[in-house]
C-alpha cells in the first residue's frame, strides 16, 4: 500500500509535450477511425530500450516486489499446451511521455523517455528514467494476481481452471481483451475492471465443482469503470457495482471515447445494449461524471446477454468516429451506425441471420470497425466473415475468412490487410478479392501501420521478429530482430519508439 501512496502524493505534475492531433496512441488501434495508423510525430534523440515484467516486477524506489507467485504459476501451467495463436489481451497506450498499461494486478504508467516530475509539499524537482514506474494504481479485486493472493478462493480457482482447460475457456485468465484494453483522453484513462472470466461461468462451475456460492458471482451483470488521471495516477471516479446508487448501471462493454469534452460508451443493462454520454464538466466532487444522453442501440437475444455469455463478455466494443458519424458494433448482429450531435441512429446493418446463434468463441481476435475514406470495413467476434459498408450503412461487399486469419489489421488506399496465424494477405477494397499472400510464420500480436508499411510481431524459428511489410507490393522488406524478446506481442510506435506488450512484459525499444 505504501508504494501507491508514495507514487500517488509525489508525481502531482508532470512537464508534458504539447497536444497534437494524434498526439501519442491513446485509443486502441491509436486513433477514433482504428486505423492503426502510428501518430506523424518526430523522433525524440534519446530513445533508451527497457523492459519489465507482468509479474513479479519490483518497485523502482522502494525495492519492493509484486506479489504474484500464485497468479504467475498458474498462468505458466494455463498457457504450455495453449493454442499459439491466442494472441496477447493487454493493449499498451501513449500519453505524452507515458506509457499506461494493465496488468495482472493494477493499472500503470511508465516512463518513456527522463521526465520531469515535482513534489509540490517538499518544493523539490526530480527526474524519472525511462522505462521507470511513475504510478500504479490501487490493486483491483478482480484482477488474477488479486484474487489468487487470498488463500481462501487460491483452492476455489485452481479448481475451476481445471473444468475452464476442459473446454478450452482457461485462456481468458491471461488474454482476455475487455479488461485488457483501456483508453485514455487528455486529462483521463479509463479501464475496465472485470471478472477474467463472465462471472456466470464462473458461478456454474463453482456449482458443478461443489463449492457454493463465490462472492463476487453476485456482481454477473455489473462491472466497474474507473478514470484515473493520467499524470499522477489518481482514481478521479468509477462507476460499478461497489456504489450503492450505480449498482444497476450494468456492464460496460468497451473503453469509452471522449469527443467534445463528452465521454461516449456502450453498455447492457437488462438486455438492452445503449449508448451513454457522459459529462464529465457537470460531475460532482467524488461521484462520476452524470449521464447526459441515454440511446438504446439493440435488445439483445435472451441467449447472448453479456452477463451470461462468454463471448460478449470478453470481447470489448470499440467505437469507431469519423466526421460526426458513430460506428457501434454490438457482436450480437448488427452494427449501428449513430449521429453523434443529434445523439440518434442513422443506421443499422445485419450481418448475421437472427435466427443463427452466436459462437461460443470469437470467430476474430481484436475486431473492430476501421472507417476509411467512405467505407467501413469490420470484422465481428460473432461473425466469421470480412465486411465492408459505406457511411449509410449500405453493403458493399462481404468475404468469408479462412480458418487461419486471426485480425482485421489495417486499411490503406485499396489494400484491406488480414493477418492470420502464420500468413498475411490483402483483400481489394473495391470487391473484397484477394490481391496478395504472404507466409510470415506464427503471428506474435497486433501490429502498427506507418503510410503503407505494417510492422507485423511474428514469433518465428530463428526467434521473435517484427516484418516490415510493404503494403502495396505484399513483400517483406526486411526484418526486425527484437531485443527484449519475452515482451514481443501487441505493438504500437511512437515517436521512433516500439512499445510491445505481450502476457508477461512490456517493453519499448527504438525502430532502427
Amino acid at each position: 500500500m505504501l508504494r501507491h501512496l508514495l507514487l500517488a502524493s509525489v508525481l502531482l505534475t508532470i512537464s508534458g509535450a504539447a497536444g497534437h492531433a494524434q498526439d501519442g496512441w491513446r485509443l486502441f488501434r491509436g486513433n477514433a477511425e482504428r486505423t492503426s495508423a502510428a501518430a506523424k510525430l518526430p523522433a525524440w534523440d534519446k530513445r533508451v530500450a527497457w523492459q519489465r515484467p507482468l509479474f513479479m516486477d519490483k518497485h523502482d524506489v522502494l525495492g519492493e516486489i509484486d506479489p504474484d507467485q500464485a497468479a504467475q504459476a498458474l498462468i505458466e501451467k494455463l498457457r504450455k499446451d495453449a493454442d499459439p495463436s491466442i494472441l496477447p489481451g493487454f493493449f499498451p497506450l501513449i500519453a505524452d511521455d507515458l506509457c499506461l498499461y494493465r496488468g495482472h494486478r493494477d493499472a500503470r504508467a511508465v516512463s518513456l523517455k527522463t521526465i520531469t516530475v515535482v513534489d509540490d509539499m517538499a518544493h523539490q524537482k526530480f527526474d524519472i528514467a525511462a522505462g521507470h514506474i511513475v504510478w500504479e494504481s490501487i490493486p483491483a479485486d478482480t484482477d488474477v494476481s488479486v484474487l489468487l493472493a487470498k488463500p481462501q478462493l487460491k483452492r476455489d480457482f485452481d479448481q475451476i481452471a481445471k473444468q475452464l482447460e476442459q473446454s478450452k475457456q482457461s485462456h481468458w485468465w491471461w488474454a482476455n481483451p475487455m479488461t485488457g484494453t483501456a483508453s485514455a483522453d487528455k486529462e483521463m484513462l479509463y479501464v475496465i475492471y472485470d471478472l477474467p472470466i463472465s462471472a456466470g461461468k464462473l458461478k456454474d462451475a463453482a456449482k458443478l465443482a461443489g463449492l457454493g456460492n463465490l462472492a463476487f458471482s453476485a456482481h454477473a451483470e455489473n462491472n466497474t469503470l474507473c478514470a484515473y488521471i493520467v499524470e499522477n495516477g489518481k482514481i478521479v471516479w468509477g462507476i460499478g457495482p461497489e456504489i450503492a446508487d450505480r449498482a444497476k448501471e450494468g456492464l460496460f462493454l468497451g473503453a469509452p471515447v471522449t469527443l467534445d469534452k463528452k465521454i461516449h460508451a456502450l453498455n447492457e443493462r437488462a438486455g438492452e445494449l445503449r449508448l451513454l454520454t457522459l459529462d464529465p464538466a457537470k460531475r460532482k466532487p467524488g461521484q462520476p461524471p452524470p449521464v447526459d444522453k441515454t440511446l438504446t442501440l439493440l435488445k439483445v437475444p435472451a441467449a447472448e446477454i453479456a452477463a451470461n455469455h462468454t463471448l460478449r463478455r470478453t470481447q470489448p466494443l470499440h467505437l469507431a468516429h469519423a466526421a460526426g458519424l458513430l460506428v457501434c458494433p454490438t457482436h450480437a448482429g448488427v452494427l449501428v451506425g449513430v449521429d453523434r450531435a443529434k445523439m440518434g441512429m442513422r443506421w443499422t446493418y445485419r450481418y448475421r441471420d437472427e435466427k443463427t446463434p452466436a459462437p461460443s468463441l470469437p470467430c476474430w481476435q481484436a475486431a473492430s470497425p476501421v472507417i476509411h475514406k467512405e467505407s467501413i470495413l469490420f470484422t465481428a467476434a460473432d461473425s466469421p466473415d470480412v465486411h465492408c459498408i459505406d457511411l449509410d450503412g449500405k453493403k458493399l461487399w462481404s468475404a468469408p475468412a479462412t480458418d487461419k486469419d486471426l485480425y482485421l489489421a489495417t486499411v490503406h488506399d485499396d489494400i484491406v490487410l488480414l493477418v492470420g496465424k502464420t500468413h498475411c494477405r490483402a483483400l481489394s477494397l473495391k470487391d473484397g478479392q484477394e490481391k496478395w499472400k504472404l507466409e510470415t510464420g506464427l503471428t506474435a500480436g497486433v501490429g502498427v501501420r506507418d503510410g503503407a508499411t505494417y510492422y507485423l510481431p511474428l514469433k518465428r524459428a530463428d526467434g521473435p521478429t517484427i516484418w516490415v511489410i510493404d503494403l502495396t507490393k505484399g513483400t517483406k522488406t526486411r526484418a526486425l530482430k527484437v531485443p527484449h524478446a519475452d515482451a514481443l506481442g501487441n505493438l504500437i510506435l511512437h515517436r521512433g519508439m516500439f512499445v510491445s506488450q505481450s502476457v508477461t512484459h512490456i517493453a519499448a525499444f527504438p525502430l532502427k
